[in-house]
């Protein structure tokens, strides 16, 4: 009857070939796929049903025959197909008992206490079967089979491997896993290459040499081992998702989308394919995408750390740190102490502001892996952060000797002595502080230049680096120039912007004070320069996000050229942003001191009609009065400040209107009890010049107007602390299999084979997806 099933079935799946063949030529790609899987189904469905008919009927034959040490076996063996080890047990320990123990009495009783998760028991038979010697190939066959069903971290390992044949290269190659996965890289490269010399075109063991190759950090001998896996071991997915996950981390990015294409189409739900899919997707910058791949790994699947740590980077991309914190929190449960996922726990921290904890964190991670470069550099970069840049320049020197190329380790030592020298550098300097400041300068520039020098470093960021320090050695000049070139790497950047017409601005006041001879006539160089100043501060105003300083700056370089209007437009957006005492009182002297320019041509065009000169005198006092209004805005914050007095008197004194001239003199007092020596100083010229009213020889003063100077250390670029490295799912493979059971009832030999066959075909079908 069997026969003729057998010829039924057979006939069926010719049948089924080519109805097959015909759809392929006929219907969609999609619809010969469901049809596939259908017919699988159906034949996996039938396969099943006969292996379970064939061996209860050999079952029920032999529990008649219950008594003789082979029948005893063959029982054993039909209960372990149905699924009852335990009763299989009993019959195979009854066989041991009653007969010389032979291997196809072990290797059976090692299938049953395996299927009960005995897994010193299975060990003991299995080992006892290869020390009697007379079945090798199924030993060694069945020594496979356990070393890739026992849990990991069991203890039988090392009794295996001595138990081992001399020649079992899947055998060999699953002990290899077991060290990998304990993370012995060096036993598994030893079992490895004994692999290789019994069967070199193996392709578990290629595979497997792969995963230890990029494990040390080979990644072309692991792309090289891996393809030649898949060439040999067919499309299968574990190497599939290997070989895809190896590419992505050498940026081979469209062969490893092929590669993991074709690896999730095989198995759908595989989850080092899912996983290394996603860290494709974090290379490409599709952050959401890889969220939704991490997503979708099962914590069954034992790569819950990688998910979830990969999950945090992605989070982390899109700017989502608390959720990337949880997730590294998670990943971390999975897999305490790993370096990757502390030094990602730093940085989120560090995004998150809580610095302290992150510098914390990245000590933590140098007592876990001293070596590590990136937690030594990520607590250099939290030590300047923190004002400690001595501390920075310590581990980076250390770092520069061993890492003398590393273009990010020389950045941060530039970065390191630039704040160092701002520290250094006071308004009254020690001969000390003068050789400290020029040493960390000269250390500073020097590193700068060389990264800016180099094809694959830092470069636009060293340029406006290397900028401020020239800004901070105050070659104005230099500096400029410097900004100029930085500018033409990172073009439209406003703080480059601020810089570039900061350093310009201040070097037009320095030409100013070298060539003038007279105090407010603006020569021609000084001109230029604010020109350019203007130009470049005005497109930094243009970002609505602009500093402050960018505010300040532009109108007083529009006021210094005499673009009085322009100079109180961003002047008045300057007090929106910063309503400080320093904004009103600069917005306040410019109308102050268009009014007094008002009030002096008044005096001078005697020639005018009246008409046209009340005109003039109504415009000069409604400008004072509008700057009256601003100075008192900044007494507000300043009641103690002789300079405002000094300066509200005086708009009172030109304003003349009413009791303005008692309010002067109230102010005048007021100036003369809060400035000292200097408020009395200037209360007596006040007095000379009121009494021979030559209002004319009085400027307000404008010594608190002055440019915003650049902030070296708010405004140096440095870098952020770095992420954990992307974890890839390059996962060792075991050369799975069924337990090699030999029967001597017929009918339990042919259920035998219709297991096999049937355990083929279900692993099709789990390929084709659900």
């Amino acid at each position: 009857m069997v026969g003729r099933a057998t010829l039924l079935v057979m006939s069926l799946a010719a049948t089924g070939g080519a109805v097959l063949g015909y759809l392929a030529f006929t219907v969609p790609r999609v619809l010969l796929h469901f049809f596939r899987k259908q017919w699988y189904r159906v034949l996996a469905r039938h396969w099943d049903e006969l292996w379970r008919q064939t061996t209860t009927r050999a079952l029920r034959d032999l529990e008649d025959r219950e008594g003789e040490p082979d029948i005893l076996v063959d029982l054993g063996i039909a209960y372990y197909l149905r699924g009852d080890c335990e009763q299989a047990v009993s019959y195979l320990t009854q066989a041991r008992q009653k007969s010389d123990a032979t291997s196809k009495i072990l290797n059976a009783l090692a299938a049953a206490e395996a299927g009960q998760g005995h897994w010193e028991e299975a060990v003991d038979a299995l080992v006892t079967a290869a020390r009697l010697g007379d079945d090798d190939s199924q030993t060694l066959s069945n020594l496979a089979v356990l070393l890739a069903e026992m849990p990991q971290g069991s203890q039988f390992e090392k009794v295996l491997h001595d138990a081992l044949p001399a020649e079992g290269a899947s055998a060999l190659n699953n002990l290899a896993v077991r060290e990998i996965q304990c993370g012995n890289l060096a036993a598994a490269t030893q079992h490895l290459r004994e692999v290789t010399r019994q069967k070199p075109w193996y392709a578990h063991g290629l595979a497997n040499i792969g995963v230890v190759a990029f494990r040390t950090g080979d990644f072309q001998s692991a792309a090289l081992n891996l393809a030649a896996a898949v060439q040999l071991g067919g499309n299968h997915p574990d190497f599939l998702a290997n070989l895809g996950g190896v590419l992505t981390s050498v940026d081979d990015l469209s062969g490893a989308g092929r590669v993991l294409r074709l690896a999730r189409r095989l198995d759908p739900a595989h989850g080092p394919a899912t996983i290394n899919a996603g860290c494709l997707y974090l290379a490409l910058g599709r952050y959401e995408d890889a969220l939704d791949e991490f997503r979708s790994v099962h914590d069954a699947d034992g790569l819950r750390a990688i998910a979830r740590h990969d999950a945090a980077l992605a989070s982390a991309g899109i700017g989502e740190y608390r959720q990337a914190e949880e997730y590294e929190l998670q990943a971390r449960e999975a897999r305490p102490e790993d370096p990757e996922i502390e030094t990602s726990l730093g940085a989120i921290y560090w995004y998150l502001g809580r610095h302290r904890e992150a510098r914390q964190q990245f000590e933590n991670v140098l007592t876990l892996d001293p070596e590590s470069l990136r937690a030594a550099v990520n607590l250099a970069r939290g030590e300047i952060a923190a004002g400690q840049p001595g501390e920075a320049v310590k581990i980076l020197r250390d770092l520069g000797q061993r890492y003398a190329d590393d273009m990010q380790v020389l950045f941060d030592t530039g970065v390191a002595h630039l704040v160092s020298a701002v520290g250094h550098k006071k308004e009254d300097m020690t001969r000390t502080d003068q050789l400290l400041f020029a040493s960390a300068l000269a250390l500073c520039i020097d590193a700068f230049e060389k990264n800016a020098n180099h094809k694959q470093g830092i470069v636009a960021e060293s340029q406006f680096n290397l900028a401020l320090a020239y800004y901070l050695r105050e070659d104005l000049e230099l500096a400029a120039e410097q900004f100029q070139r930085a500018l033409k790497l990172l073009p439209g950047d406003a703080d480059n912007l601020l810089c570039v017409g900061t350093a310009l601005a201040e070097y037009a006041q320095r030409v100013q004070k070298q060539l003038a001879t007279r105090g407010d006539e603006l020569v021609s160089r000084a001109a230029q320069l604010l020109r350019k100043a203007r130009s470049y501060l005005k497109k930094a105003a243009e970002d609505p996000r602009a500093r402050p300083d960018v505010l300040c700056n532009l109108g007083l370089v529009c006021h210094q050229l005499g673009d009085t209007q322009e100079a109180i437009k961003v002047l008045r957006r300057f007090i929106q942003v910063e309503p400080t005492a320093e904004a009103n009182n600069n917005l306040a002297l410019v109308y102050a001191k268009q009014g007094h320019e008002v009030n002096q041509s008044v005096v001078l065009a005697h020639w005018l009609p009246e008409p046209q000169r009340r005109l003039l005198v109504s415009r000069a006092r409604s400008l004072l009065s509008t700057a009256l209004h601003y100075f008192f805005r900044a007494l507000r914050a300043e009641s103690a400040n002789p300079v405002l007095h000094c300066n509200i008197g005086l708009a009172y004194m030109l304003r003349n209107r009413g009791a303005d001239v008692q309010h002067a003199l109230d102010h005048w007092q007021l100036m003369r009890r809060t400035g000292g020596e200097w408020g009395e100083q200037q209360y007596q010229r006040l007095m000379q010049v009121t009494e021979s009213q030559e209002t004319a020889k009085v400027r307000f003063l404008d010594a608190q107007m002055v440019l915003r100077s650049i902030d070296v250390v708010e405004m140096a670029y440095c870098l952020s602390p770095l992420m954990g490295e992307i974890l890839h799912a390059i996962e060792p493979v075991m050369d799975r299999g069924q337990w090699e059971l030999h029967a001597t009832h017929p009918q339990l030999k042919i259920a035998l084979r219709i297991r096999r066959k049937l355990s083929a075909l279900q692993e099709r079908l789990r390929r084709l997806g659900p």
